[in-house]
């Protein structure tokens, strides 16, 4: 964890001097697991925001190619907000 808290506190600084420039805007937080659930959770400590997530179904084609079947990803497709 004090790894985490490491690379986490230079990426904080970084954001509020973003924030300070744009007051209105938004970010978007995703990677690696721990590290982002402890980004979100300062975010939202020092700003208060919420966060929406959506839901989406990976959309594949079975498809048969020398005897092997394979599956190809063709998409993803929204299915709601959570």
């Amino acid at each position: 964890m004090e790894e985490v808290v490491d690379l986490a506190l230079p990426i904080i600084d970084q954001i509020r001097e973003w924030k300070n420039i744009h007051r209105d805007g938004k970010i978007c937080i995703q990677g690696e697991f721990t590290l982002s659930a402890y980004l979100l959770l300062a975010v939202e400590k020092l700003w208060g925001w919420c966060f929406t997530f959506p839901t989406t179904e990976r959309q594949v084609e079975i498809v048969v190619e020398d005897g092997k079947t394979i599956k190809k990803s063709i998409g993803f497709q929204f299915v709601r907000w959570r």
